[in-house]
């Protein structure tokens, strides 16, 4: 991928992905998909976070003091699951980190990082990086193929 028209059109593909991704609040408010994606092959990957898996985790609010799950703390979990996931990259380096809320209606209790990754090979970034969500407990949930993508 050498190629700059070639990184260009990766790069745009990236960013229309990025605009179309979906933060949503479901009805069903049991299992929900905090974000998706369409990829290039047609695939719609996403988060799933289980209604359970929230409860688990401590609430928090702004004008609370900090999150109860320090930046660093995230940072390192997701590090350590990026050596798994990117085995086949040189590297995958952590190109964003954002402290985002997720409730059904009026309950806005759930918080959650979402970490974004850029694997890197032969020095180079991939442009395909995908997230995955650091609950404020440190569990971290990774992308999955959605079914029934909406």
């Amino acid at each position: 991928m050498g190629d700059p028209r070639a990184m260009r059109i990766a790069f745009a593909a990236i960013v229309l992905g990025l605009v179309s991704l979906s933060t949503t609040a479901e009805a069903d408010c049991g299992k929900r998909a905090v974000i998706s994606m369409k990829g290039a092959d047609g695939v719609t990957m996403g988060i799933l976070i289980s209604e359970a898996q929230f409860e688990k985790a401590p609430p928090w609010s702004p004008g609370h003091g900090e999150p109860p799950l320090s930046i660093s703390r995230v940072v390192q979990i997701a590090e350590n699951w990026a050596k798994t996931r990117y085995r086949g990259f040189d590297s995958a380096k952590i190109h964003n980190v954002s402290l985002t809320e997720f409730g059904c209606a009026d309950e806005r209790k759930h918080w959650y990082y979402l970490v974004q990754f850029l694997p890197i090979k032969d020095g180079k970034s991939t442009f395909s990086g995908d997230f995955a969500a650091v609950l404020l407990d440190g569990t971290l949930v990774g992308p999955s193929k959605l079914d029934n993508a909406f």
